[in-house]
Order: C-alpha cells, then structure tokens, then sequence
C-alpha cells in the first residue's frame, strides 16, 4: 500500500512530501460514496477504487488479487459489477492480463486523487484528535514604521 501511497502523491505533484501509510484496510473499509449516473444511485466502495487501480499497476487481476491479499474471483466480480453500474469498460481483457481503456485511465486517475484526498483527510483529523495541530494567526496592517518592524 506504501508504493500505491508513493504514486499518488507523485501523480499529484508533491513528490517532496513524504507520504504517509494509506491505512485504509482493503478487508474493513465500508465507506460508500453515492454517484447518480442517469438517475440510478450506485454505491462505490473505496474497495473498489483500490481494486480497480491495483488491477491498472499490475496489468493482471490475478497479481493485484496476491498484492491486496484477496481472491483474484472478488477482484474480477467487483470490476465487473462497477463497470456494467458505469455502463463502459474500464479494462480490455486478454490471455496476457488486462489493460485499461480510455474511460479507465480517467476512473484511475481520480480514483488516485480521490484516495489521495481520503489518506489526507484520515491523517489530519488523526493528527487534530492527537492534538497535534498548531494555529498559527498572521496579521497585517497598512501602517508600517521601520521602528516597530525592525529589518
């Protein structure tokens, strides 16, 4: 999940922060996200973001299946079941593995974003709940005297 962690904060521009660990237990995870695609409300779990971008960095359903420690028959259901509630494809399968199609790379793409912004989310509220947050209060004034504001 590191390495998974590491992309995303690469895609994202800020290879310079250390990423922290996803933490997001491909077993207990349950939060769901309601999409409405032409008027039918589809539950998305963040399980199956992940699956679908684990499929998409191993080329194969059966490698992502042994990197997430799952059953290579949930991972392949579950992209399955997403792309018939999508109505398109997300990947083209063959003999050789699978390969994503255009309307795969755009689900990829903000399915990292989106991962991104939950990890973030989970290590700022953890951090708030620690107490390990400071406030730091700037203040301006129009009035400046090299006095008070020694260069």
């Amino acid at each position: 999940m590191y390495s998974l962690a590491k992309s995303v904060i690469s895609d994202l521009g800020l290879s310079d922060i250390r990423p922290p660990r996803l933490g997001l237990n491909i077993r207990t995870t349950m939060f769901i996200v309601n999409c409405h695609f032409e008027n039918a409300a589809m539950p998305v779990q963040i399980r199956h973001i992940q699956f679908v971008i684990a499929a998409a960095d191993y080329g194969s359903f059966r490698r992502a299946a042994l990197a997430l420690g799952v059953q290579e028959s949930a991972i392949s259901r579950r992209i399955r079941e997403l792309e018939e509630r999508l109505g398109t494809t997300i990947f083209v399968r063959s003999s050789c593995g699978v390969r994503l199609t255009h309307a795969g790379m755009q689900f990829v793409q903000r399915g990292r974003k989106a991962l991104a912004e939950i990890c973030l989310a989970k290590t700022e509220v953890g951090a708030i709940g620690r107490g390990k947050t400071e406030t730091l209060e700037l203040g301006y004034s129009h009035h400046w005297h090299p006095d008070f504001y020694p260069i």
